[in-house]
């Protein structure tokens, strides 16, 4: 299952997309670890952080969304924000 010609998305947010419309949970999804639920709230500032930016995120525009948002980052989180804007750079 690939994703629609030209769709720049990565393949995960594709395979996401279908299991929402369709309810059945594609092989690929279903073969994925669970994450941690207390990775959440990082996974909610990436993502809000990465739909404002559509693409890589660097460390000034996390620094700035941090400063605008009020939120105390720590090193360890810019650095997992770093690791996940790159996977979702190379899809």
């Amino acid at each position: 299952m690939k994703p629609p010609k030209g769709d720049k998305s990565p393949l995960k947010v594709h395979l996401l997309k279908v299991y929402e419309s369709t309810g059945v949970k594609p092989k690929q999804l279903q073969e994925q670890p669970e994450k941690p639920r207390e990775m959440d709230y990082l996974l909610c500032w990436f993502y809000g952080l990465h739909n404002a930016t559509r693409g890589a995120i660097s460390y000034t525009e996390i620094y700035h969304w941090a400063k605008l948002t009020k939120v105390n980052i720590r090193a360890w989180e810019v650095a997992v924000m770093q690791r996940l804007s790159v996977a979702f750079s190379n899809g």
